[in-house]
């Protein structure tokens, strides 16, 4: 029954465009096209910030749906009395269709050439993270994939052909250097707690040479050596020292 009532009301509609004179049904139609464009706001130079929220509202693709509507229905109402009539009609509603297919091939273009460029800014920047990912100061290397990030952020989108496979690649870097990181910082806790007992060895030496409170020459002796001892071990990181 929806079907059928749908069907019905555009057959009317069809009726009632061929029962109307050309000149209304032109200027009417024009004033829709002008409307629909200057609502989405194609009429006008855009901004960046216009023109991602037209891609994002896909208000092109609607655009151009509304146009091929509206180029149907003229073609359907048929033509005046005055082949001249004709023409200014024609020309009036072309140069509105041909501003909005100019915007729609411009805006396009950018936008590839926006896709080009960011996709071989994130092409250096897998390159320059699969060389920094060499070095073998984490904290250079850390600061490195870091700052590296932040301009992925800022390149860019490349398109739906590249942005995912040139991610993966970049993800794979930064994958391989926080495998590095992790693998750096564990020795260094495991270095640290070795380091850490051999101090509490010492201090356990030393606890007992005090003990004693003789303070021989073999014991002095003992406790310089102790000291010498306590410096050739290292650095027992911050929580230990």
């Amino acid at each position: 029954m929806v079907g059928s009532a749908k069907g019905a009301g555009k057959v009317a509609k069809a009726k009632a465009i061929a029962n109307m004179t050309m000149d209304p049904i032109s200027r009417n139609r024009l004033l829709e096209i002008v409307s629909i464009l200057n609502k989405h706001q194609l009429l006008r130079q855009p901004t960046p910030e216009k023109a991602k929220a037209v891609l994002e509202e896909q208000s092109f693709k609607k655009g151009t749906e509304a146009m091929n509507e509206l180029l149907e229905a003229w073609k359907s109402a048929g033509r005046t009395s005055s082949k001249e009539k004709d023409d200014e009609l024609w020309n009036e509603f072309k140069a509105v269709r041909t501003e909005f297919f100019d915007k729609k091939s411009e805006y396009y273009a950018n936008m590839r050439e926006g896709f080009a460029k960011a996709k071989a800014a994130k092409e250096e920047l897998i390159a320059k993270a699969k060389e920094a990912n060499q070095n073998e100061n984490i904290k250079e290397l850390t600061a490195q994939m870091n700052d590296l990030m932040e301009q992925w952020k800022k390149a860019g989108n490349a398109g739906r052909e590249n942005e995912d496979k040139l991610w993966k690649e970049f993800n794979a870097e930064r994958k391989a250097f926080y495998a590095k990181r992790n693998a750096y910082y564990d020795g260094l806790k495991e270095m640290f707690s070795k380091r850490a007992e051999e101090k509490r060895a010492i201090i356990a030496e030393a606890k007992m040479l005090l003990a004693r409170s003789e303070f021989t020459q073999e014991e002095v002796s003992a406790i310089k050596e102790l000291r010498t001892k306590w410096k050739g071990v290292g650095n027992a990181g911050k929580e230990n020292e």
